[in-house]
């Protein structure tokens, strides 16, 4: 499911809009928490021999604070221990984040060290 605010009226008042099948592991009604609360694997055939799966991860800079995003750290390199390969890396960031802070740099810097020196090569 995918969920977006716009904008109505003079006064700007806020309506969430909501679409897509009800997934028990996004939580969609908590703005600033992550959406995705455990992670998932999304499988799409891409012909009959290729599958092109993404890995969907809880996000950081939660508004439950660091506890919460040192929680969603380690369940994502509990969920990626048990994956033998990847293909590539892909972060995604909302469109206003023009320079990653200290923060997101530190969130990282954790996910380069986990993988090693050949992220960069992917």
């Amino acid at each position: 499911p995918v969920s977006f605010e716009i904008a109505l009226n003079d006064n700007f008042d806020e309506k969430t809009i909501k679409f897509g099948e009800f997934d028990s592991n996004e939580n969609h009604n908590n703005a600033g928490q992550s959406v995705t609360q455990q992670c998932k694997i999304y499988a799409f055939n891409i012909s009959n021999e290729r599958k092109l799966r993404i890995i969907d991860t809880p996000g950081f800079g939660d508004t439950r604070g660091d506890n919460q995003d040192n929680l969603n750290m380690g369940e994502i390199f509990a969920f990626l221990h048990n994956i033998n390969y990847l293909n590539g890396i892909c972060l995604l960031f909302k469109p206003e984040v023009v320079k990653l802070n200290p923060y997101l740099q530190s969130c990282c810097s954790q996910l380069f060290q986990y993988f090693g020196e050949n992220i960069l090569d992917h």
